[in-house]
């Protein structure tokens, strides 16, 4: 470990195939050509210690015209010999035995940020110095598929732990890719979960493109799996603001100046997230906000991945979180409501998914008390309920009760049972808290 900025040693890792034998080792080392100034870990697979490669670990140091071996096994052990360099094998010895080299660089990193510290930086070598953890594994995709496999690597808590912080206690955590992509972990998911960084899986080395590391949350959604997993950002002060207002994107797309968007090969319409925000600016100031969506997933998302990104608001699946830039993973579909600044984009075709339909007399439309407690919006003794031309009446919270939403050809209505037919607004765009409880 080392703070960003300083130059990490070179490593190089050699893993031998399962059948080397262990007392070959120490020679089998110092065939190995690129001793110079390199430090060169070197792991022996073999049958009979708890992990696959960690039963003997040797560290190789160049110094003096001898090499320092040392020899550390897996209960903890120390051996010291001194080798002379004079010993050298061909190196078509150790190909016929079928001995991989895995170089790992100083892009071969892992970066911790905002701990109130400089960022902490890892190499694979370094986190191989916590305990070990295996684990056998279930992803499950947003298509329901799931893979088993095992894997093997260290727990996000242990590097923690060794900086002087706790999981539990931590807001959120955002992953970050070599690639861009990014997920934020919330504190719930922390707080319940072990983080498994894992830098081998069935026994293997990860693939280059997954390097260096690759996050693996066991019972959480496979997005939450990150690979390339390069940086790990403490995120602070996340709490979200209270719902105060909802604005409906059913109607927002009636009225809105939409773009053609080509996704999965079809092309639909979209609404890009700035001139969303711009023509219906929001209550507060915001640095991230929250995506819901119809199977209950939930999803925060930084203010800077959100600005250059889509809101797909026609065809399948819509609305979509979507943006040529943006990572397919990071991609979110069947939005039901988006909450941001103190406001909730709410689509109802969705939500009614959701919450289903009451009738009341011949109407037959979403639940207005259920749609403002699904949403969260804060408790008030009366709402203000508007159209897109600015008709706006107001119901005390009393009369709720009776009250849908529902969906016509000319656009979203509300009904109240046994109030006048003036609350029964067409085209409806908004709700708002009008007087908060005390």
């Amino acid at each position: 470990m080392r703070a960003a900025g300083s130059e990490p040693a070179r490593m190089d890792f050699l893993f031998l195939p399962e059948r080397f034998p262990p007392a070959s080792l120490p020679a089998a080392l110092l065939c190995y050509p690129h001793i110079e100034d390199q430090c060169i870990a070197a792991i022996c697979r073999s049958t009979d210690g708890p992990a696959p490669w960690h039963d003997n670990q040797i560290v190789v140091r160049k110094g003096c015209g001898n090499m320092s071996l040392l020899k550390r096994n897996w209960n903890g052990g120390l051996a010291k010999s001194f080798v002379s360099l004079a010993v050298v094998c061909a190196v078509l010895i150790l190909s016929s035995m079928g001995m991989v080299v895995i170089a790992a660089d100083n892009s071969d990193t892992l970066a911790i940020m905002d701990l109130g510290q400089e960022p902490m930086v890892f190499t694979v070598a370094e986190l191989q110095q916590f305990p070990v953890v295996e684990m056998t594994v279930t992803s499950v995709n947003a298509s329901g598929r799931e893979n088993t496999f095992s894997a093997e690597g260290v727990l996000l808590a242990a590097v923690l732990s060794s900086l002087g912080f706790e999981q539990a206690e931590l807001q959120a955590l955002r992953l970050v890719a070599g690639d861009g992509y990014a997920i934020e972990v919330a504190q719930d998911i922390l707080a319940n979960r072990d983080v498994l960084l894992a830098y081998a899986v069935d026994g293997e080395l990860l693939p280059e493109d997954s390097r260096p590391v690759r996050a693996i949350i066991p019972d959480e959604r496979a997005m939450y799996w990150v690979r390339n997993l390069t940086t790990i950002e403490v995120l602070h002060n996340v709490d979200t603001p209270a719902v105060e207002g909802i604005r409906f994107l059913d109607t927002i797309a009636g009225h809105a100046d939409l773009v053609p968007y080509e996704h999965r090969g079809v092309m639909d319409e979209a609404l890009a997230f700035a001139d969303l925000l711009e023509a219906h600016p929001v209550r507060q100031e915001w640095e991230r906000l929250t995506f819901h969506a119809t199977d209950g997933f939930v999803k925060n998302e930084a203010k800077a991945n959100v600005m250059g990104a889509y809101l797909k608001l026609t065809g399948e699946q819509a609305p979509v979180f979507l943006g040529p830039d943006l990572p397919t993973g990071m991609q979110v579909r069947d939005i039901s409501f988006v909450a941001v600044g103190g406001d909730a984009f709410v689509s109802l075709a969705q939500t009614e998914t959701v919450l289903g339909t009451r009738t009341i007399g011949e109407i037959t439309g979403v639940s207005i008390p259920d749609l403002l407690a699904y949403v969260g919006l804060v408790e008030a003794a009366f709402y203000e309920f508007a159209a897109a031309d600015g008709y706006a009446v107001q119901v005390a919270a009393a009369d709720l009760a009776g009250g849908l939403i529902y969906m016509t050809e000319d656009g979203l209505r509300t009904f109240f049972d046994g109030l006048p037919r003036n609350t029964a607004v067409r085209d409806l765009y908004r709700v708002d808290i009008v007087e908060m409880e005390q």
